[in-house]
């Protein structure tokens, strides 16, 4: 892997673990905001985020309609960025933050199985060890939930199990936006969510208008991480594929649990922490074994070029013994000397043609000596 590619590969799962800090900040945001239902407060980031991703649309003259070929996954990523989204602000309010986190982030389990099932990607026996370690960890954390058969928490549960499904399908279309910029993506995402809210939230509860400076904050600071994290999960899809990026996601298990613990005062127990643990593992391994598919991917092809390189009639590959140098083995290429040139030049006084070329009695006589060949070329 060149040093470009490696710095690729970085980026793209930098810009994951910040998109999902972001999005995790988010929910924190949501869940403090006691007084207004989650759609309406997903109204107020849709509106900020639409605001600010259209200012750069402008800046940058992007074509606010897209790439043509792109618009029907756009689409698709509006849809099911919307439902999960939606999902996701409701269930924090329902559920405890770490048990409604480790859900959501456990998507990328289920990527591979959607992947297989509408993109037709292989599916091994690896894949399905990992689903099921997922579901499996799934089930260890909303278990407890329906034992106790407490309403709210399985509500919160099911919305929380939606909206990984959601955003599995929605970034299996974002895969397939890869010359349409972020923030026009944004912009479409932002329009189609903050519609749909609007029309939901009379019908599920009523608008209520923030009380004090501190929900207003919340509700600033919502946005303001909601336009974060559309950008840097957009821009990494772009990067990277879903393996490296999927290892990322393990970590923001953990930060949702950190934050149950420390800002919410709420409890882990152990089958939660047992599950949590699982899907992180079955995501880490996802990761993991698509990062090291793509590096071996990658050397393959590197070595198919060596063999066409060294079967060119043109120039000579040899490798340079360590045994003689104290720097490892290299590879050197030896191209063939250059050919002559004899050039002779029309006497003196000749004239020249109106086309710009000498004239046709003094024409300069040019022999060039072929590399492949004896052959001697005359104009």
């Amino acid at each position: 892997m060149t040093v470009k590619q490696q710095v690729i590969v970085f980026k793209g799962m930098i810009y994951a673990l910040i998109a999902g800090i972001c999005s995790t900040c988010s929910g924190m945001f949501v869940k403090l905001t006691h007084n207004i239902h989650s759609l309406e407060i997903l109204i107020f980031r849709d509106i900020i985020q639409f605001s600010v991703c259209f200012l750069v649309v402008l800046k940058k003259r992007y074509r606010l309609c897209g790439v043509l070929g792109e618009r029907k996954f756009i689409l698709l990523r509006c849809i099911f960025g919307t439902i999960s989204l939606s999902c996701w602000f409701v269930s924090v309010k329902m559920t405890k933050f770490g048990d409604a986190g480790a859900i959501y982030y456990s998507y990328p389990a289920f990527i591979t199985l959607l992947a297989r099932i509408f993109l037709k990607e292989p599916f091994g026996l690896f894949d399905l060890a990992t689903v099921v370690a997922a579901i499996a960890g799934i089930i260890l954390i909303a278990g407890p939930h329906y034992v106790n058969l407490s309403h709210t928490d399985m509500i919160g549960v099911i919305l929380a199990s939606i909206a990984c499904c959601g955003i599995s399908c929605g970034n299996l279309a974002i895969r397939k936006i890869q010359q349409t910029p972020a923030p026009v993506v944004v912009c479409w995402f932002s329009a189609f969510s903050g519609c749909i809210s609007a029309i939901l939230v009379p019908i599920v509860d009523r608008y209520v208008v923030p009380e004090n400076e501190i929900e207003w904050f919340y509700i600033v600071m919502v946005g303001v991480f909601g336009v974060l994290t559309q950008i840097f999960v957009t821009v990494a899809f772009q990067l990277e594929n879903a393996g490296p990026i999927s290892v990322t996601e393990s970590f923001n298990m953990i930060f949702s649990f950190v934050f149950q613990y420390f800002i919410f005062k709420e409890p882990i127990t152990w089958t939660s922490g047992l599950g949590a643990a699982l899907v992180a593992l079955s995501v880490f391994a996802i990761g993991i074994r698509k990062y090291l598919k793509a590096r071996n991917d990658f050397k393959a092809s590197v070595s198919l070029t060596n063999n066409d390189l060294h079967h060119h009639p043109c120039y000579t590959i040899s490798t340079v013994s360590a045994a003689t140098s104290s720097h490892p083995p290299a590879t050197s290429i030896s191209f063939p000397p250059l050919p002559p040139v004899d050039v002779t030049f029309p006497p003196k006084g000749s004239s020249l043609s109106s086309s710009g070329g000498f004239g046709h009695k003094n024409l300069a006589r040019i022999a060039v000596e072929s590399p492949l060949g004896g052959d001697k070329r005359k104009s």
